[in-house]
């Protein structure tokens, strides 16, 4: 009740996030439904911190936008103009946030995931030499790299290790973050690890 707020326990949910089988679960809150899975911006996250849940229901939605393409290809849509369609939903659609949620897949998700993506070139709807998932979440890790990197106010530029303050030139750096624990599941360890390419 502190600022004069209630908590609307009708759109509020509780869930445990833990990865171990035997965490003591606490009692459950009056008023509040303690759930196994919860959606986060757009993202599904499991209580065990898996997404395999949020790649189900991507996959199934991406399918279902095939049907579209086809139609739109029926209807005499030019190929170039077809990949471009395909890049702006169903691609898109699926790589939605991905920096945040790829870390925490299985082998099998991303399995999934890059089969789609290969029944998309076979049919005609991507460009037979388009990225893999796997592709496409290292350039938007290193977009988001960059943007956080050049601007002090990023939102997750809170989230991120201090700046290492150097006082002599060496040679150019993806960035001068402090490196933090490891952890490639978590998209922050992962891309302040990461090595550079040959274009950067």
């Amino acid at each position: 009740m502190r600022n004069n707020l209630r908590l609307n326990s009708q759109k509020s949910r509780e869930v445990i996030i833990s990865r171990r089988r035997d965490v003591k679960v606490p009692e459950l809150l009056e008023g509040l439904e303690r759930v196994t899975s919860i959606n986060i911006l757009g993202v599904t996250l499991s209580s065990d911190l898996r997404v395999t849940t949020h790649v189900d229901a991507t996959l199934a939605s991406c399918a279902g936008s095939l049907h579209a393409l086809r139609t739109l290809r029926a209807h005499g849509l030019p190929p170039e103009a077809l990949h471009v369609v395909t890049r702006a939903t169903t691609v898109s659609r699926m790589m939605y946030a991905a920096p945040a949620w790829w870390g925490f897949t299985t082998s099998t998700d991303r399995a999934r995931i890059e089969r789609l993506l290969a029944r998309c070139r076979r049919s005609g709807y991507l460009r037979e030499d388009s990225l893999t998932a796997a592709e496409m979440v290292d350039q938007a890790d290193d977009r988001l790299l960059a943007a956080v990197s050049r601007n002090d106010f990023h939102v997750l530029r809170p989230l991120f290790p201090p700046i290492i303050d150097r006082h002599y030139k060496m040679r150019p750096r993806p960035h001068n973050f402090v490196l933090p624990t490891k952890d490639d599941k978590l998209f922050i360890s992962r891309v302040l690890y990461k090595k550079p390419s040959s274009n950067h």
